[in-house]
C-alpha cells in the first residue's frame, strides 16, 4: 500500500490542468497565504467532496506577531464559510490521539476551547449574552477505545443535538515543506486517518445530518516523498528530468519490498503542536463566541 497521500485539496488539483470542476484563488495577508478551492463537481481524478477548501500557508510561528497573523486569517476564514448565530449549538471534536504528539493537534486544541454547554444548564439566566453553548469530544482513536470514532460521535450528536460541529485532526501533505506550516478547513467533513491510508467511516454532513467544518494541520509526509523531493533537487542541479526518475520504479521498490511505507515528522514537533492548537483554538473562541476576551 502506498502511503504517498495528501488530504489537501490544493495539493491534488496541482495535479491537474484547470477545468471546469474546480475554482482555485489566492490571497496574501502579510506573510501569510490564503487559497480558496471550490470543488464544483465530483471528479474522480480530483477524489474531493464538493464544497469549499481553504489552505492557510505561512513561513513560519516562531514570532509572536506571525502567530497571531495566522490566528486572524484563520478566523477570516471561518468566518467566510459558515455564519454563526446565537441560538447555534456547537460541537468541538479533537480527533487523533494525545499520546502521539504528531496526532495530538485534535486533543490539544479541544483543551484550549472555552466550554459553556454546562453553563446554560445550570444558570441558564446568568450567561453572559455573548457567550453560546460549546461542548468538546475528544474520542481518542479506535485502537484505544475499540469503537469506531464515527460511531461515538452519532451517539454524542443524539445526545447534545448540535447544529454544527468542527472537527479538528492531523493531517497528511505531499510536501516536507508545508508540514507544520499549513491549516486547511473545509465544510465537506474528514475521514480519519485517511492521508497515512488508515481509512476510517467519514465525519460529514451526510453521515451525522449536521454541518461539518473540519480543520486540519500537516504534521507528517511519507519517508518516500522525502525522498523523492531530495532526488527532484539533486536532478535539477544535474540538468536531468524529473520525469525520468518518476518513471524510475526502483523507489517504489525499495519502499514497499522492505517495508518502509511510514510517515515522518519534525523534530520540533512539540513545540509546533504547542503554537498550533493554541492559534487554532483562540480562532475557534473567537469565532463562536462574540467577545470571549472577557471570559
Amino acid at each position: 500500500m502506498s502511503y504517498d497521500k495528501t488530504d489537501f485539496a490544493d495539493e491534488t488539483l496541482s495535479l491537474f490542468k484547470s477545468n471546469d470542476d474546480y475554482k482555485i484563488k489566492q490571497k496574501k495577508y502579510e506573510k501569510v497565504t490564503l487559497t480558496h478551492v471550490e470543488i464544483l463537481k465530483k471528479n474522480r481524478y480530483i477524489n474531493k467532496d464538493v464544497g469549499n477548501y481553504i489552505s492557510i500557508d505561512f513561513d513560519n510561528l516562531n514570532d509572536n506577531k506571525d502567530r497571531i497573523n495566522v490566528s486572524k486569517v484563520l478566523l477570516k476564514a471561518l468566518h467566510s464559510m459558515y455564519k454563526i448565530s446565537d441560538d447555534d449549538r456547537i460541537l468541538i471534536v479533537g480527533l487523533g490521539n494525545s499520546n502521539i504528539v504528531a496526532d495530538s493537534l485534535g486533543p490539544s486544541v479541544a483543551n484550549n476551547i472555552i466550554v459553556t454547554n454546562h453553563l446554560f444548564k445550570l444558570f441558564p439566566s446568568k450567561v453572559d449574552k455573548d457567550l453560546r453553548r460549546v461542548s468538546v469530544f475528544t474520542p481518542k482513536v479506535m485502537g484505544q477505545t475499540g469503537l469506531e470514532t464515527s460511531d461515538l460521535i452519532k451517539a454524542i450528536t443524539k445526545l447534545y443535538n448540535p447544529t454544527l460541529i468542527i472537527a479538528i485532526d492531523s493531517l497528511a501533505s505531499t510536501s516536507v515543506k508545508r508540514i507544520n506550516k499549513v491549516i486547511q478547513i473545509n465544510d465537506t467533513g474528514i475521514c480519519p486517518g485517511s492521508g497515512i491510508g488508515n481509512n476510517r467511516k467519514p465525519l460529514n454532513k451526510q453521515v451525522l445530518k449536521v454541518p461539518v467544518i473540519a480543520i486540519g494541520v500537516a504534521t507528517v509526509v511519507s519517508a518516500k516523498r522525502i525522498v523523492e523531493e531530495a532526488m527532484y533537487q539533486y536532478s535539477k542541479r544535474l540538468n536531468q528530468s524529473i520525469s525520468k526518475i518518476k518513471e524510475n520504479q526502483i523507489l517504489n521498490q525499495i519502499f514497499e519490498n522492505n517495508n518502509l511505507n511510514m510517515v515522518v515528522t519534525p523534530k520540533e514537533i512539540d513545540e509546533d503542536i504547542n503554537n498550533l492548537s493554541t492559534i487554532i483554538a483562540t480562532a475557534l473562541n473567537q469565532f463562536i463566541h462574540n467577545d470571549c476576551s472577557r471570559v
